[in-house]
């Protein structure tokens, strides 16, 4: 498969968009950079190094992925309970018996990963190819799964796939001094000129 393939096949975020979402809501985005020793030199906050990016791995990254989704959704559901239940019992002492469920009630949605992003330095092979393993993977590993009778809770459960437009070179130039996106900037001149002198 052509890189060109892999661009009309895998959707790009523009590393804006990104931005916005981990300041918004950093809890719906995994970060994935398939770079290799070039990761030390900064990365986007909070973002997984996973060079060599393999089906092994995929599957892996899938499937905790699914977990920790699952796992929101049941606190969600336990939390849910709690706080229907205190709904209803202060109701009850305030209402004498005349009582509903409020619509204030938690869902564990903000907390789940629905979008994983992956990308390398341009984002021209690694990056696409890593975001295309990882939907080929997502599927297959999806395919039988009880939540598919719900779409809803499936659409909850099983994330979107992207690549970042650019990769780290393009994140770099909007964000390489901005603490909130990016960490270990400093180090990126040190990582330069090591790279240099080799």
């Amino acid at each position: 498969m052509s890189s060109e393939d892999l661009h009309i096949s895998i959707p790009q975020i523009q590393a804006t968009e990104l931005a916005a979402l981990l300041q918004e809501a950093p809890h719906s985005v995994r970060v994935i950079d398939v770079r290799d020793a070039d990761f030390e030199g900064g990365n986007i906050i909070g973002s997984t190094n996973i060079p060599y990016f393999d089906e092994e791995k995929a599957v892996e990254l899938v499937n905790s992925i699914i977990q920790y989704n699952r796992d929101r959704i049941m606190q969600a559901r336990t939390k849910d309970k709690s706080i229907i239940a205190k709904q209803l019992l202060s109701q009850l002492r305030t209402q004498g018996g005349n009582v509903g469920i409020g619509k204030n009630i938690v869902s564990g949605e903000d907390e789940m990963v629905k979008l994983v992003v992956f990308h390398c330095y341009y984002c021209r092979m690694r990056g696409p190819t890593a975001a295309k393993l990882f939907q080929d993977i997502l599927i297959r590993e999806t395919a039988n799964l009880p939540e598919n009778q719900n779409p809803i809770q499936r659409d909850l459960i099983v994330p979107k796939v992207k690549f970042l437009k650019g990769g780290w070179s393009q994140w770099k130039k909007l964000y390489k001094n901005d603490g909130k996106l990016t960490e270990n900037a400093k180090q990126l001149q040190k990582f330069i000129k090591a790279v240099r002198r080799e």
